[in-house]
């Protein structure tokens, strides 16, 4: 098999910069590979996103765990101080993030990551065409 990553530079502050896989193409090179890769083309996706909202779940749990205003605020680049309103109103929507996610369960919250990234391909695509039957 044959395969290609293609990197860019992370804007984001956690990062830093740094190069990270932002698409990786898998080429098949005979009918046994192209097989191979069919028979776990399906559930690699469907594993994935699920593996997605329990990572999402489980790190902002996690998060609120250990976090404490100065921490978050250090982490997000806000200003340390209690008097300042906006790292309050970012630490209370933090908080009520932590809230929200929680009363989902992984399985609902999955379905909610599919349909958002289902909608941001159409859009990339050019067919942002919402039917609900």
């Amino acid at each position: 098999m044959e395969v290609s990553e293609n990197r860019a530079v992370c804007n984001c502050q956690k990062c830093h910069g740094a190069r990270k896989v932002i698409a990786l193409t898998i080429k098949a090179q005979s009918e046994e590979e192209q097989d191979q890769l069919e028979a776990i083309r399906a559930p690699l996706k469907s594993g994935q996103r699920l593996h997605t909202a329990q990572d999402f779940q489980y790190a902002i749990e996690r998060a609120d765990w250990e976090l404490d205003f100065v921490h978050f605020c250090q982490l997000l680049g806000l200003r340390e101080n209690e008097r300042d309103e906006h790292s309050l109103e970012m630490w209370r929507a933090f908080h009520a993030l932590v809230g929200a996610v929680g009363r989902f369960d992984r399985s609902n919250l999955t379905k909610l990551i599919e349909f958002g990234l289902s909608l941001r391909d159409a859009a990339a695509n050019g067919q942002l065409v919402i039917s609900m039957q």
